[in-house]
């Protein structure tokens, strides 16, 4: 057999059957792109609707994406008028601040000062008053139905829902591919299920059945959907792979931003303005989706470091509040099942059936595990790297997953959190060129050390 039939997602598609894919085949978007249109500006939103509708013969959804959206449109409708008045209150912030320091200088070091702050109340109004009347126009987009326009280009496109038994048997898969790292969702550890293999699954198994390639577009550029290499992300070629494997067609995996500017799938060229609109919403999106998991993350370890009857006795109430904490950011973003997966444990600790909580523990244990073990390998892998090259921006990133650890999986000790805002201040001598090499060198060394030191109080259920 030819090899790149045998490993299909680690060689490059021929020029013909690429075109051909972009040209004629399937389209289905993840969740993430039809959310993401709630978060655009106005002018964005209906453009990218407009060119979505261009080509709606082509396109179908997944039952899980209909689900997800339907779920979380609302809070996403309602956060991204909330950023207008985030952004209103953080400029009258700054703004005032800059008039208290111009009040601070003496009358007389300064030219008509009185008229110099007058004119800096007048532009913070006038940049208030635009930011507001984006609000408007998006409040009135919202009312005169956006959302009716997004279900209109779903409706009648949606796949057939598994049946219980099946779906009972892609949760377990996906579960599984958390725990083993497989793409795709791993990433997405701390939620009850794996969503993005469901998607995944259920659009292979329409694919098989109806002889066709797809075009898969998505903004989640996580690893487990793109890997990163050199800084340059590519579709993962286990996914290309599986693809073609189990359903003898071609899929290609694409970013919003590369989806809109295929002239082979549009004719029309888009502005770039609104591309650089969709980049920019798709990283401020991943940047949350990266606190929210590192916060989940850091609770949830909390919980598990107390693995014995003893130890959750002892510790009872401050389990309980890492408990309600987790609930709070799952129900935050609108991740029902996960809260109500947390509620359950929680309502069995509060009966007291200990034995019963710990039994109900060990996936996750297992899951968290394996995540804080991949982190800790990512971090002497950069650690390796760095102290053979002294590339700064290795030792930057290096410092920006010790932090990310230590607030994560570190105990909350004096030494840890001084040790965080040290490589913190770290990172801000860097950025403004104030560290010499040999204090990198010194402060990586000590932080990676700490970590390494401190995997003796780390014990599995």
């Amino acid at each position: 057999m030819i090899i790149n039939e045998l490993f299909v997602g680690w060689y490059d598609y021929s020029k013909e059957e690429y075109e051909r894919i972009l040209s004629k085949s399937l389209i289905s978007f993840d969740t993430n792109v039809l959310l993401n249109i709630y978060r655009y500006s106005t002018e964005t939103s209906l453009e990218t609707l407009s060119l979505f509708d261009s080509i709606k013969d082509r396109i179908i959804f997944s039952y899980y994406v209909a689900e997800e959206f339907t779920k979380n449109r609302k809070k996403v409708e309602a956060d991204s008028l909330l950023e207008y008045d985030k952004y209103i209150s953080e400029i009258e912030g700054r703004y005032e601040a800059l008039i208290n320091e111009i009040n601070k200088i003496p009358e007389k070091r300064i030219f008509e000062k009185k008229k110099l702050i007058n004119s800096i109340n007048k532009n913070k109004e006038k940049t208030i008053t635009s930011i507001s009347n984006d609000k408007t126009k998006k409040v009135e987009l919202f009312n005169e139905g956006l959302e009716v326009k997004i279900c209109n280009l779903m409706n009648n496109k949606i796949l057939s829902k598994y049946s219980d038994e099946d779906f009972k048997k892609i949760k377990e898969e996906g579960i599984r591919r958390i725990k083993e790292q497989i793409p795709p969702g791993y990433m997405d550890n701390q939620k009850a299920e794996n969503g993005d293999y469901h998607i995944f699954r259920s659009l292979i198994d329409y694919c098989k059945n109806k002889k066709c390639d797809l075009i898969f577009v998505t903004d989640d550029t996580k690893e487990d959907i793109f890997a990163n290499i050199h800084g340059k992300k590519f579709p993962r070629s286990e996914l290309l792979n599986e693809f073609y494997t189990e359903t003898g067609h071609k899929l290609v995996i694409l970013s919003v931003q590369q989806f809109l500017r295929n002239r082979l799938i549009f004719k029309e060229k888009v502005s770039e303005d609104i591309l650089n609109e969709i980049y920019y919403t798709s990283i401020e999106n991943i940047k949350y989706s990266s606190r929210t998991n590192s916060r989940i993350k850091r609770y949830l370890y909390n919980i598990l470091k107390n693995n014995t009857i003893d130890d959750v006795i002892s510790n009872y109430d401050e389990i309980h509040k890492s408990f309600r904490t987790i609930i709070r950011i799952c129900e935050g973003i609108n991740d029902e099942e996960s809260a109500n997966k947390f509620k359950s444990l929680l309502n069995i600790l509060s009966d007291g059936d200990y034995e019963l909580y710990l039994s109900e523990l060990l996936t996750i244990n297992e899951i968290v595990l394996s995540e804080k073990d991949k982190e800790l390998k990512r971090i002497t892998s950069y650690y390796e790297k760095y102290k053979e090259t002294k590339i700064i921006g290795i030792g930057t990133e290096l410092i920006n997953l010790m932090i990310t650890y230590i607030n994560e999986y570190m105990s909350k000790d004096f030494n840890s959190k001084s040790l965080v805002i040290r490589l913190r201040e770290l990172l801000k001598g860097l950025k403004n060129g104030l560290v010499l090499e040999d204090t990198l060198c010194h402060e990586i060394e000590y932080a990676y050390n700490h970590i390494m030191m401190g995997e003796n109080e780390y014990v599995s259920l």
